[in-house]
């Protein structure tokens, strides 16, 4: 428990928190000692003090107020990955208005069980942060935080871990799930190590930590997970893959959804955008190479076979559906460096535990619509977003107040600050930032950003 927790005495005295707010039990008898630099503790649990008000980085990365409301954006996403198997959380957020996704195994990479420290440090990061937005006690919170953790112990052994879904939406309304925060790289882990364990790609992750290192991350080293996405504006029914984002939405109902990232067509190959459906679902698939590729890597010296059948060198993974436009697949990989890139002949990549589980989940006949989407607008709450998935000639091409569409911009009692807009466009993060809100709202002007 080393570093999770310091003495109540002076975490009360270096953050102005009451200790009334602990309850009579305090810190539950966690206790090390007069000396610990509050410093460091902020720093293990992912926060910082902000106008002498305790808050956490993705708090300020979201736009999220540093308020006593609860700030329901903020905790869905970390109580679903960490503790929504213990009842008691289940039941705080409940109280509290929060909606918490279920859960699925997700098989991860060797690597990730040195992840655990960070994982952990997360938890203790929620703990205190539904402390400052609920003003609840301790003592409501700390069982479910050590279930949470008896629960990650166990993925040194197994080599799962848990993954949130679905998704929940509070109302109709609301156009953005999940929340961005962080983790601690070790340097035994790529990016890419860090990104599959929380269900994101390549240039996702790439994006979001433009000073971290995709292959050799320093040790330590703070790493955004970049786990908030504006919905695309497409119908809420069955699957919608929007390209720009390299992103797959599953809706179970028009208020219940899943995501995942994945491989779309490079150029010259681009995933056609449509509607189309499920039109057959193959497990084990077998690859014939249309000729067109097999000459493409006959040029490279890779002379394919006129059938690869099924197994681990099948470029198709261990499950395939097709779709109605039948030269098109959304398939499994066995290169999954590869998802979250732009790097297919046309059809979608998922990372193999992925497809596994869609392949499970989803009939023959389910609607798909595809999308290209750079730019997404949307609604949580009071609070207007904008997500960048743009290309370099797409944010040269695109003018700044063509971003927001008319029928928000000019609609009655909304604003909207331009140059959050601009700096959006500019900086193309693709993560989903507050650039407005609703007039009779005060919590959407808590813009202010640490980088």
């Amino acid at each position: 428990m080393g570093g999770a927790f310091m003495h109540l005495t002076n975490f009360v005295q270096c953050t102005g928190i009451e200790q009334n707010a602990f309850g009579q039990g305090g810190l539950a008898g966690i206790d090390m000692g007069d000396n610990t630099d509050i410093a460091n503790v902020l720093e293990f649990m992912g926060m910082i003090c902000h106008n002498g008000t305790l808050r956490s980085k993705a708090d300020h990365l979201s736009g999220c107020p540093a308020s006593s409301r609860p700030c329901k954006a903020q905790i869905k996403l970390e109580i679903g990955r960490g503790m929504a198997a213990a009842p008691i959380a289940a039941n705080f957020a409940a109280n509290i208005g929060a909606s918490i996704p279920a859960m699925r195994l997700r098989k991860i990479p060797s690597q990730i069980p040195t992840m655990i420290p960070s994982l952990f440090a997360s938890l203790m990061h929620l703990t205190v942060q539904l402390l400052i937005h609920t003003g609840q006690r301790l003592t409501a919170i700390l069982p479910a935080v050590a279930l949470a953790a008896i629960g990650l112990s166990g993925i040194g052994a197994s080599g799962i871990a848990l993954a949130s879904e679905p998704y929940r939406l509070a109302s109709s309304d609301d156009d953005v799930i999940g929340t961005p925060f962080y983790v601690k790289a070790d340097a035994r882990q790529t990016l890419l190590d860090i990104g599959r364990h929380h269900g994101l790609g390549f240039d996702e992750m790439e994006q979001a930590n433009p000073n971290v290192d995709m292959w050799v991350p320093k040790d330590g080293a703070d790493v955004l997970i970049p786990a908030r996405h504006v919905l695309p504006d497409a119908p809420r029914q069955g699957l919608v893959l929007n390209t720009a984002e390299k992103r797959l939405y599953y809706f179970r109902s028009p208020q219940e959804v899943e995501t995942f990232s994945v491989g779309t067509g490079r150029e010259g190959w681009e995933t056609p955008v449509g509607q189309y459906s499920i039109v057959e679902k193959i497990k084990g698939p077998t690859w014939t190479p249309p000729a067109s590729i097999r000459a493409e890597h006959a040029a490279k010296g890779d002379i394919l076979p006129a059938v690869v059948p099924a197994g681990p060198d099948n470029p198709l993974g261990a499950f395939a559906m097709r779709l109605s436009n039948r030269s098109y697949l959304i398939h499994g990989t066995n290169k999954p460096w590869g998802v979250g890139m732009p790097v297919s002949h046309g059809c979608t990549r998922m990372f193999p535990e992925d497809i596994e589980y869609l392949f499970s989940q989803i009939p023959t006949g389910t609607q798909v619509t595809i999308v290209d989407q750079p730019y997404k607008v949307g609604w949580l709450g009071d609070q207007l977003f904008l997500e960048a998935n743009a290309t370099e000639k797409q944010q040269a091409d695109t003018r700044v107040e063509d971003l927001i569409p008319e029928s928000i911009a000019k609609a009655p009692g909304v604003l909207v600050n331009w140059d959050e807009v601009k700096q959006v466009r500019d900086e193309n993060t693709g993560l989903p930032t507050v650039v407005g809100g609703r007039q009779e709202s005060a919590s959407w002007h808590h813009l202010d950003m640490i980088f």
